[in-house]
């Protein structure tokens, strides 16, 4: 779910994105993964000039060690050792789909800059 609001009184806009990443499974994290680097790439697709704030939210199902929570963390860019770090996760996942499902989301030109809330609350804290 994505919304976009505008001030009343300027031309500034925050874009929302929500998600619910899949539960359930400790051996699905290329799922989580791919439903991720979507989410980062349909807020990326609403977030424009005009947009100068913007927020991902939602339950990730992922801990901080995991590859989704990584390519949140990084603003969807694709890292190297993202198949290697998923494929650690679990042994249950095909490799060349992994590989395949890795490069249609490296071709979806992901970058947009986010920060966790998370790690923010535990360097705060």
């Amino acid at each position: 779910m994505v919304t976009r609001l505008k001030y009343k009184f300027c031309d500034h806009e925050i874009v929302i994105a929500n998600t619910h990443l899949v539960w359930g499974n400790e051996y699905i994290p290329d799922v989580r993964y791919l439903q991720m680097g979507l989410a980062i790439k349909i807020l990326n697709d609403y977030v424009n000039e005009s947009c100068h704030s913007y927020i991902l939210c939602g339950d990730f199902n992922s801990l901080p060690t995991s590859a989704a929570y990584k390519l949140a963390t990084s603003g969807g860019k694709i890292g190297k050792d993202d198949i290697s770090n998923i494929m650690k996760e679990t042994n249950d996942v095909d490799k060349t789909m992994l590989t395949t499902m890795v490069d249609v989301l490296s071709k979806l030109s992901l970058n947009l800059p986010l920060e966790s809330s998370y790690a923010y609350i535990l360097v705060s804290n």
